[in-house]
């Protein structure tokens, strides 16, 4: 048996670098090391049946478990499934604290929790634990966890009581069922039957083709990697692949030769727009807008469900306006400029299009000037429009526009300024009045804003008290049913506070001063700390 496992573990030296890097666990090398600290750090025990240790390694203090293994000093093995049915048995004994040992399966390494569990139980010491499982993939490496119950610490020995954990050969895979001659850069899935016996599906393709996204020569663990999705480079070769598992070395390679093809290509005939149909939208992917006039070569690839897509080609020709000019038309704000059907009524240049009978429509051109009595008789006042006890005047502000005067209104009527700005310093409305003339066109426009005010000091409550021998200091009470308020006490000997409630310790009268800080506006009130002998 000893000289088996020696020529097993040769065969392994032999296997790509690829394959000994791609996979989660390699065998193990004889002799068979003591159990891995962590998952990630054991190899495959390909003859894992009558295995002895003792769990004394460093304590890890690791995860819980199956929601009930707490784990501790754990130890790790991997083996392969040989049956789909196998039990676990594990034989304790010179346990030190007579508790024993605990157990789980995981499928991979990387898995949060384990498939299956075995919690043990205080006093099993010198007892056997039995773990079975009906769901193992043949071939397939799997990691068995064994811990101490509570930390304790036992001499054991794997025993296979049911099924087997030693995985035969897998079968040279099928041949390779996918297309011989994709188009280049193409996405292609290609698969294989499922192997019996596979923990992993070798594959390799061509250069500069790519396997799920990945490398051209990638390890994909079974079962699901019988089935790949390859992304075609323009290189001609073969896709191969062969499986295996941990205890055996790979199969024969099966390789189907591919052919790489250009995608075909299509030429459309040539297609004019006049310029009154643009902006013209060719209606193949990426489903390009034409605006301008001019000759456009279009070309897109169109998928096929054989994986080539489709070169196609295009020319579309869009004419030139035919344009009549009627230079600039000069709007009050509000009015609009109809022609034909359309109205016009913002500034800027404009292109309509005049319905004709035969071939290709007319283009008006013009311009459209707004006298913008909207915007300068737009007042502006900064700092939320209010008076307050801080702000105890706004400059109300207007754009400055060429050509347009203004008049600066109370609410009685009364002028007061025709300039950009005005200051104010009573709440109330205020109106501009403003009259542009461009020629053309004589507009008017009119602008009001309400100023408010807010001086009213914060509401304030507050409260001293009374030192005696059983208290030597009180908590001064002051309080707003206003929010965000600003508190400041002073009082003896140059007592100063900004807390809602301070606690002092000499007698006295104590100012508290609360200010709203969004106006400015406080309040004060004055208490009294009283000494009792």
């Amino acid at each position: 048996m000893k000289h088996l496992k020696l020529l097993l573990r040769a065969c392994f030296l032999l296997l790509p670098a690829s394959i000994l890097q791609a996979q989660n666990a390699p065998p193990c090398p004889a002799p068979e090391p003591p159990g891995a600290e962590s998952c990630d750090a054991t190899c495959v025990y390909c003859y894992l049946d009558g295995y002895q240790g003792t769990n004394n390694g460093t304590p890890s203090g690791g995860n819980t478990l199956c929601g009930q293994i707490a784990i501790h000093n754990d130890q790790w093995f991997g083996f392969t499934a040989g049956t789909p049915s196998i039990t676990i048995d594990l034989v304790t004994s010179n346990c030190q604290n007579g508790d024993g040992l605990q157990m789980a399966i995981f499928n991979q390494c990387s898995d949060p929790d384990a498939i299956i569990c075995h919690p043990g139980a205080g006093g099993l010491g010198n007892q056997t634990l039995s773990l079975s499982y009906d769901g193992y993939v043949p071939g397939k490496s799997y990691f068995l966890m064994i811990d101490g119950w509570a930390g304790d610490v036992c001499d054991y020995t794997i025993v296979i009581s049911n099924g087997s954990i030693i995985a035969q050969p897998p079968a040279t895979p099928d041949s390779i069922i996918g297309p011989s001659n994709p188009c280049r850069f193409s996405n292609v899935v290609y698969e294989v039957p499922p192997v019996a016996n596979a923990g992993y599906y070798q594959w390799s393709v061509p250069p500069g083709a790519s396997i799920n996204g990945q490398s051209n020569n990638l390890l994909i663990p079974a079962p699901e990697g019988h089935k790949v999705t390859i992304t075609l480079g323009n290189t001609n070769g073969n896709i191969c692949v062969q499986s295996g598992n941990a205890c055996n070395p790979p199969s024969v390679q099966v390789c189907k030769p591919v052919i790489v093809a250009p995608p075909p290509t299509v030429t459309l005939p040539k297609l004019t727009i006049c310029h009154d149909d643009s902006p013209y939208t060719w209606e193949y992917p990426p489903y390009t807008v034409l605006s301008n006039p001019g000759n456009y070569n279009l070309s897109t690839f169109l998928p096929s469900a054989d994986g080539c897509d489709t070169i196609l080609n295009q020319i579309i020709v869009i004419k030139q306006p035919l344009l009549t000019n009627l230079g600039q038309i000069i709007l009050c704000q509000g009015d609009c400029f109809q022609l034909d059907t359309q109205s016009f009524c913002v500034p800027g240049l404009y292109s309509a299009t005049l319905t004709s009978v035969n071939g290709c429509d007319s283009n008006v051109i013009f311009a459209i000037n707004v006298a913008n009595t909207g915007t300068a008789s737009q007042i502006n006042a900064p700092q939320g429009q209010m008076l307050n006890c801080l702000v105890t005047s706004l400059e109300l502000n207007a754009a400055s526009v060429n050509n347009t005067s203004r008049i600066w209104k109370n609410m009685a009527g009364d002028t007061l300024g025709n300039g950009t700005s005005i200051t104010v310093t009573e709440p109330g409305f205020y109106t501009l009045e403003v009259k542009s003339t461009l020629p053309g066109a004589s507009c008017t426009g009119l602008g009001k804003i309400l100023i408010k005010r807010n001086n009213y000091p914060p509401p304030v409550t507050a409260s001293g008290g009374i030192l005696d021998a059983n208290h030597p200091t009180v908590q001064l009470q002051g309080n707003s049913i206003l929010s965000g308020m600003l508190y400041q006490w002073t009082g003896p000997n140059g007592f100063t506070s900004n807390l809602k409630k301070p606690i002092v310790s000499v007698p006295g009268f104590y100012t508290l001063t609360v200010t709203n800080p969004q106006t400015g506006c406080s309040t004060s009130i004055t208490v009294e700390v009283i000494q009792m002998i």
